[in-house]
């Protein structure tokens, strides 16, 4: 026996009160002696045990009442016969054949001795004496008697669509909750990106939440099961009902099953064990073994942050995850923004099981947020990921302010003459009306002896110091704040830098900007093996990725000459610093650090000819051009994201408090307010399960878009055999019935199934019709039992 409100059943403890009365009165009599009472000797002493036998079963009735009382209250639920023979029914039993001696004094003998045997049995059964026949089938009722508590899991990640899995299963699903008994009550969590309830709560509106799940559309992210499967777990150990079902649908990806925390799966299924009433689990296969899919897996772009005019490269990478072979006849198509139609296509080759790039080179005319598209012009099992977008940010300007620390009037002799021409190469060119050779950063040079904080920190997203030997207490804090906020930084050496002032003031002992505390300066001598070059490698970092192509020029084509050593053992302490690149002697040259909502960049050489040729080599240009981009670029929060990402947009203090529309990709609007944070205003948004484009509308009609991509493994449709996946769900619990929902008609198969399924049935009616009954006897022998007979 269990018991679905169990902290109820303690109501028994009632049973008591009528017991500590009995006892109370009892105490309360006084004998009085009276001259006549010898006459009535003999008539008490014949009567004496009767009326203790009647005040005996009077006790037992009123203590019983409050037991069964506490029992229905607490909706006990049978699962086995032999217990609630012996401890329910058989002691009622006993109770009828006590009264049956208390009424019938003929009866006396027989009565007592059935009550006697009867109690007897029960002991012995309970003890284990006597053997109890196992009827437990006869006292079960079957399923379609029961009401139940069903949790229906719900994969819509939008690889479900595949050959319209999700639509049966949908449709499944909606046909399931409407044939659900009256008193049963159900939760649908949907699956993919995060789990999410349709409903806060189990609800016995069963109509409407099948119109909810009717209406549901498979596009979210892959499935994080073992969440998936707490959250059904908690929406079950909530259910009021004595049957309990987990229904899980799913197509069974080897992404989602392959790589599963057995520890967790274990734990799971021993949290099942633990529920009162053991929960039955259905899984519902929707997959097929057969797909042809091609699929655009990722979109790269050269920068995420180009000036109007500029080009940029759009980079897809596609994968062909069928057994079909493409040759020449696949197309791919490049969209801008909303536009119906495309701009540019490519058509490719693409063999079975492989992957391919396409690239793309556009440049915008117009500043603003934009959205880039590539899609496939392909017929295959998975239309969904055919297409796939990002997001891009285009300016007109790009403010860098150069805080020269070694200015001269000669030209191309102060420290900040090399790289503001590498910076604005089309300022004074004849050109630079035109928007093909416009320059996209706006460079300003200011000395470190004229730098004031609060006129040159205006509207600029970088800060370069080259080669300033020391800074202001109010600059240095002025920095210091820019930084935090989600300024750039770009820190270069040469021989004006006071040492030990950038170790106490943006080191350790202070804000803690630099990347790594600094040793010393190398200085030039007649050894020319003093004289070092840059590593020429692959480098990972976007901030030098572009010298991965050749095209691009060499670091290695660069002489250093000078340059100051960094203390790499206390910077391994340090995990948000990472070194960039190195010299050959091994020590680093470009080092970064994260601080606060900014990044520090620390380049070991100067940024003009004294210690180094490389202002005079090819790659000075894209080199200065890529970490000047990269270092402002970090103001802005990533607009490209994964799902299940937070949406964040930094905006100006004074809109702090203002409304902000949301599209999102399914058409769906929020109204978002601007927060403050610190001395900033920024939105977020965090349910971000759907992958697209989400559009962020000002009060001003002001457009962004962030672009939130589903992970690639949602288009590998690749899945478990069957054996893998009887294998891998027999975890979940100590039954697990599977149905193929590609057959026919599955809903058949699951109701032949369940009908073939027992539960324990509910005794609450049986037991409040007990406790009335027991009621109107009680009042009924009391009267009876009050009747004085002399």
């Amino acid at each position: 026996m269990t018991f679905l409100n169990g902290i109820l059943a303690f109501g028994a403890i009632a049973a008591l009160v009528p017991l500590l009365i009995h006892l109370l009165n009892r105490s309360r009599f006084k004998v009085v002696a009276w001259g006549a009472i010898h006459l009535l000797e003999s008539v008490l002493r014949k009567n004496r045990k009767q009326v203790q036998l009647e005040q005996i079963i009077l006790l037992i009735i009123r203590c019983i009442i409050p037991i069964l009382l506490a029992l229905a209250l607490a909706r006990m639920v049978v699962t086995e016969w032999g217990p609630f023979l012996n401890r329910i029914i058989l002691p009622l039993v006993a109770l009828g054949f006590l009264i049956l001696v208390a009424l019938l004094p003929r009866a006396r003998i027989w009565g007592g001795t059935l009550c006697a045997c009867v109690l007897l049995y029960i002991l012995g059964a309970e003890t284990g004496i006597i053997p109890n026949p196992n009827s437990q089938d006869s006292v079960r009722a079957l399923s379609g008697d029961v009401p139940s508590s069903t949790v229906v899991l719900l994969d819509d990640s939008f690889s479900m669509n595949a050959q319209n899995g999700f639509s049966q299963a949908r449709t499944f699903s909606t046909s399931l909750l409407n044939e659900l008994g009256k008193g049963s009550e159900a939760s649908v969590i949907r699956m993919g990106g995060s789990p999410a309830p349709l409903f806060a709560k189990p609800t016995s509106e069963n109509d409407t939440l099948a119109q909810r799940t009717n209406l549901l559309k498979a596009q979210s992210d892959r499935i994080p099961l073992l969440d998936a499967l707490d959250e059904a777990l908690g929406a079950i150990h909530s259910g009021k009902n004595p049957k309990k079902e987990i229904i899980l649908l799913s197509d069974f990806r080897k992404s989602d099953w392959e790589n599963l925390d057995l520890a967790a799966l274990s734990s799971f299924k021993e949290r099942m064990r633990e529920e009162t009433i053991q929960p039955v689990m259905t899984i519902i296969d929707w997959g097929k073994d057969e797909n042809q899919n091609v699929s655009v897996e990722e979109i790269e772009l050269s920068a995420t942050t180009v000036g109007i005019g500029q080009n940029i490269k759009i980079r897809a990478n596609l994968r062909n995850g069928g057994d079909n072979v493409y040759e020449g006849d696949l197309v791919a198509r490049l969209f801008i923004d909303d536009a119906d139609t495309h701009i540019d296509e490519a058509i490719l080759s693409l063999p079975a099981k492989e992957s391919t790039q396409v690239l793309f080179t556009h440049h915008f005319k117009k500043a603003g947020s934009h959205t880039i598209g590539i899609d496939l012009s392909v017929a295959d099992d998975l239309p969904q990921d055919n297409r796939r977008s990002a997001s891009i940010t285009v300016i007109d300007r790009l403010g860098v302010l150069l805080i020269d620390g070694d200015p001269s009037k000669e030209w191309l002799r102060g420290e900040t003459d090399f790289i503001k021409l590498a910076l604005t190469p089309f300022f004074e060119a004849e050109e630079k009306k035109d928007l093909q050779s416009k320059d996209l950063i706006d460079a300003q040079v200011v000395s470190a002896s004229n730098f004031d904080p609060v006129q040159n920190l205006k509207g600029q997203s970088l800060v370069v110091l080259a080669n300033v030997s020391k800074l202001s207490e109010e600059g240095t804090k002025a920095i210091e704040t820019f930084v935090i906020e989600g300024g750039g930084l770009w820190i270069c050496a040469g021989d004006q830098m006071d040492l030990d002032w950038y170790n106490k003031e943006l080191g350790i002992t202070g804000p803690g900007l630099l990347p790594m505390p600094l040793l010393s300066e190398k200085k030039k001598n007649t050894n020319e093996s003093i004289q070092t070059r840059i590593v020429s490698s692959f480098f990972d970092h976007p901030a030098l990725s572009l010298f991965n192509d050749p095209r691009n020029g060499s670091l290695a084509d660069a002489e250093i000459n000078n340059w100051i050593q960094l203390d790499e053992s206390r910077a391994k302490l340090e995990k948000n610093s990472t070194v960039l690149a190195r010299l050959e002697t091994g020590d680093p040259l470009i080092v970064e650090k994260k601080s606060g909502e900014g990044v520090v960049l620390f380049l070991g050489t100067s940024i003009d000819t004294d210690w180094t040729n490389l202002p005079a080599r090819s790659c000075y240009l894209p080199l200065t051009q890529q970490l000047a981009s990269y270092l402002a670029d970090q103001v802005t929060p990533p607009r490209n994201l994964l799902s299940g990402s937070t949406i964040t947009h930094y905006l100006p203090d004074d809109q702090s408090g203002e409304n902000f529309q949301l599209t999102l990709p399914n058409g769906q609007v929020r109204t978002l307010v601007a927060n403050t944070r610190g001395e900033k205003a920024l939105i977020e948004f965090t349910n971000t399960r759907l992958p697209g484009i989400y559009k962020l509308k000002s009060e001003n009609n002001e457009v962004v878009h962030f672009a939130v991509g589903s992970s690639s493994s949602e288009s590998r449709l690749e899945r478990l055999t069957k054996e893998e996946i009887t294998e891998k769900t027999k975890g979940l619990a100590e039954t697990v019935d599977i149905i193929d929902g590609t057959n026919n008609n599955p809903l058949a198969a699951y109701r032949k199934l369940d009908s073939e399924r027992k539960f324990g049935r509910e005794t609450w009616k049986i037991l409040l019709s007990a406790v009335l009954v027991l009621i109107f006897l009680e009042i009924i022998l009391q009267r009876k039992f009050g009747r004085v007979v002399l």
